[in-house]
């Protein structure tokens, strides 16, 4: 006896057929989402990148201006930075006066589609003359969207060294991509979403940790921390400026009368200067020497390089820097 007549045999040839024929333009279809062209999204430096990553994810192509390692003070654009520049559809700056190099190149490609966005946009920002405890110049000014370096007078650019900075960063960047790539616009908010709870239990970790050490001074020898001095109510004072100038006579003078004064217990080194003035003020006062890391160079470049978790490293080194600086603090009260 057969299962199938042969009537009831050519009917379901006949449906397998049309449904093979139905759901090939769905697999030509998806086939060709696959393949579609990712957006090229560049960032001028590696916080910013790091940024993008945790948002974008593989929806897009990631680029990075600076090579980890090279500090974004000292770069000069090569033939081969312009040439990833003109081939972007989106550049995410910054702002605040530190990537104008990049902006630069920027507007000779404003017309073949090219768009900037500001990530600093919104932060409240503080003069490049203050460090932690400037309460004038700058300091209430928001930074102005995507008039880079658009500011009167140079302020600090040192905006990510904030949790609460980076978090408008990452909203910053959502919207840029979202206006973008508006088909995986779900995608990213999903992602900045999450990413952006995991800067807020840091921040509020931070709040915790340091906040038995309110009004207390730390110094560095580059004064890149003001923005996170801010946040928990610290106070920076810096040997060099923001952007990594030679001090001053009458600014030396004043390093010297601080530490003369027990107003500073312990300095601070990063991994992109050679710290001989803070080597030889620790030497001579006796003082504790501890590395925090702003991110821009050198150990950015060895994370790279060993193949450690790229998106987790802003949130990584953050907390590192907290929990040293929550340390010295500690040890320099007993």
């Amino acid at each position: 006896m057969h299962i199938f007549g042969l009537p009831t045999c050519r009917a379901a040839i006949f449906l397998f057929v049309l449904f093979l024929s139905l759901c090939n333009p769905c697999l030509k279809a998806s086939a060709a989402g696959d393949n579609a062209v990712k957006k090229t999204v560049i960032a001028t430096f590696y916080p910013l990148y790091i940024h993008l990553l945790n948002i974008a994810g593989d929806k897009i192509k990631a680029e990075l201006l600076l090579s980890p390692g090279v500090s974004i003070h000292d770069f000069s654009c090569k033939p081969s930075d312009i040439k990833k520049i003109s081939g972007a559809d989106l550049m995410i700056l910054n702002g605040a006066s530190l990537d104008d190099f990049a902006m630069k190149f920027a507007v000779n490609y404003a017309g073949s589609g090219l768009k900037t966005i500001d990530a600093s946009y919104g932060v409240e920002l503080i003069s490049a003359s203050c460090d932690g405890g400037c309460s004038h110049g700058h300091e209430g000014e928001k930074s102005a969207g995507h008039a880079v370096g658009a500011q009167n007078a140079p302020s600090d650019p040192h905006t990510w060294i904030s949790l609460k900075n980076a978090a408008l960063q990452v909203n910053n960047i959502l919207k840029a991509l979202c206006e973008t790539d508006p088909a995986n616009a779900g995608f990213y908010r999903e992602n900045a979403a999450a990413y952006a709870k995991a800067l807020a239990g840091l921040d509020k970790y931070a709040g915790e940790k340091l906040a038995p050490f309110k009004g207390s001074k730390f110094m560095v020898f580059h004064g890149s921390f003001a923005y996170f001095a801010r946040d928990y109510s610290l106070v920076q004072s810096s040997i060099a400026d923001v952007f990594g100038n030679a001090p001053r006579p009458s600014k030396i003078k004043e390093v010297y009368d601080l530490i003369k004064a027990g107003e500073v217990k312990f300095l601070i080194s990063e991994p992109a200067y050679q710290n001989k003035e803070i080597k030889a003020l620790a030497e001579q006062y006796s003082l504790s020497v501890i590395e925090l890391d702003p991110m821009g160079s050198y150990e950015a470049g060895k994370a790279s390089k060993t193949g450690a978790n790229e998106k987790s490293y802003y949130i990584d080194v953050m907390k590192s820097n907290i929990d040293k600086l929550a340390a010295a603090f500690g040890g320099a009260k007993k």
